[in-house]
């Protein structure tokens, strides 16, 4: 841990300690130590500032921490003056990266899962400076090492989650963390682009893993004004802070399994699916994995002739069973697809993963044989691919190297 890293260095009497920990936040908030952070967060003096942390801004801290503790370790630094620099460095470089890549600056971020309660408290909807605050929730995915209860390194956040966050909202969070991603505006401009290229304009939009709405938030105006959004989120905290975003749009804050919209009610269906093991039995389409079965019931839920475009786990196209894109191909016809880096949500997220941009059409009957999309084939290195992106390598962002590890995941969910 840092205390201990900090006491083989030589920072060993509390109120060294102290100092020490005034460096780091003085180098990763811009030069503001402990006080005036307590007093811009409006905090009592025996209100830890940890515990008034939203995710973003505690993964930024933890960060700081243990790069700290490396740095003191690995380059063997001796002398409190010495451990003080070292710490107040490590903060100042992860504000620089911060910085780099457009986030907010961790003096500016609140703890959006108390500013949501507090407006429900009250009975009212966000006000637009209430609502920028909320937008900057980015979800648990970057944090999943807080609810794991035997990782020691992790224990006082996790101590805070389980006391901050009621059962639902613990268990709601604790479960999204292996898919909670939120999309790039980039990759969702891109997405709008092409849904009007291919002739949407307006209607009804279904957005089924909505997080806290970057889609609804990202939509042209234009298209906005003539669209009706249905989104459903699953996170309790997400969808309450989605509802107080765009108060207008029909939310449901439940599992989409839960929902009963109208088969064909819907010309257009956007989004980040979640991907992992199913954690119910799909009795209706035979599903295993969330994103198959998100992709199966929201075929259902557009008309004929409607658009799918889900950003999806490589596993969609790439697994090895062709079962499940054979029910797909009987339902809809594959428009294109886009094999996305493995940092395209590292941004926004905080994470590496392998993704691909899925455009569909829902057809009205099944084709009379399966297209080559649903086969794999291989690239000119021999390496085994959707044979979509084989006979379309340009479709890729990037080089398809052994096992995809440019990519990330090996797994073929």
């Amino acid at each position: 841990a840092l205390a201990d890293a900090a006491h083989d260095a030589g920072v060993i009497e509390q109120k060294d300690y102290a100092i020490f920990q005034n460096k780091g936040y003085q180098g990763l908030y811009g030069g503001l130590g402990v006080k005036e952070i307590h007093a811009r967060k409006g905090l009592k003096k025996s209100e830890k500032i940890l515990d008034h942390m939203g995710s973003t801004e505690l993964a930024a801290n933890l960060f700081r921490a243990t790069q700290t503790e490396e740095k003191l370790r690995r380059e063997n630094i001796h002398g409190k003056a010495a451990a003080n620099q070292a710490h107040y460095d490590v903060g100042r470089k992860v504000r620089q990266t911060i910085q780099e890549l457009g986030g907010t600056m961790p003096e500016d971020l609140p703890t959006p899962e108390k500013s949501v309660k507090q407006i429900e408290r009250e009975d009212r909807r966000a006000t637009p400076e209430e609502q920028e605050i909320l937008s900057k929730y980015v979800g648990w995915g970057g944090i999943s090492q807080a609810f794991d209860s035997d990782n020691q390194q992790w224990g006082k956040e996790f101590s805070q989650l389980f006391d901050e966050l009621t059962p639902k909202e613990y268990e709601d969070a604790r479960k999204s963390v292996l898919d909670s991603f939120f999309t790039s505006p980039a990759i969702i401009d891109g997405i709008y682009e092409a849904l009007e290229k291919f002739g949407f304009k307006g209607g009804n939009l279904l957005e089924p893993a909505m997080g806290v709405g970057n889609f609804v938030g990202k939509m042209p105006s234009e298209m906005a004004e003539n669209t009706h959004v249905y989104g459903v989120e699953i996170d309790s905290i997400s969808g309450r802070i989605a509802k107080q975003l765009y108060p207008d749009a029909d939310i449901q804050v439940t599992g989409f399994e839960h929902t009963n919209f109208q088969n064909g009610s819907f010309d257009v269906a956007v989004g980040n699916v979640p991907f992992g093991d199913l954690n119910f039995p799909d009795k209706q389409y035979g599903t295993t994995k969330l994103h198959d079965f998100f992709f199966a019931q929201t075929l259902d839920k557009v008309k004929d002739g409607g658009i799918v475009a889900f950003v999806t786990s490589k596993g969609t196209l790439d697994k090895k069973d062709e079962s499940f894109r054979k029910q797909l191909a009987e339902k809809a016809d594959l428009i294109g697809a886009i094999r996305l880096p493995n940092n395209a949500f590292k941004a926004n997220a905080g994470t590496e993963v392998t993704s691909d941009i899925i455009f569909l059409q829902k057809r009205s009957a099944p084709p009379e044989e399966f297209p080559d999309w649903v086969h794999l084939g291989k690239t000119e290195d021999g390496l085994r691919v959707n044979s979509y992106f084989a006979e379309n390598p340009e479709m890729v962002l990037g080089t398809i190297v052994e096992g995809n590890k440019l990519y990330g995941r090996n797994d073929d969910t």
